[in-house]
């Protein structure tokens, strides 16, 4: 008999959520990378509007 070996990586699993975060006209809400990384968002609060953003994250976390 010959066996086959299929290895899965660990991974790990990290959620977050914030709520209620307040963003001014004028204001950003960016998310990026850094340092010199990727630019994922980065949307401006019109003038004479005000954002409540809700913001969900989560990160799967594997061996490189």
């Amino acid at each position: 008999m010959t066996l086959t070996e299929d290895a899965k990586p660990a991974r790990v699993y990290k959620r977050g959520f914030q709520d209620d975060i307040a963003v001014a006209a004028g204001k950003s809400l960016t998310i990026e990378t850094s340092p010199g990384g990727i630019e994922v968002l980065n949307e401006e609060c019109p003038a004479g509007k005000a954002w409540t953003v809700y913001c969900f994250v989560q990160i799967v976390e594997t061996d490189a």
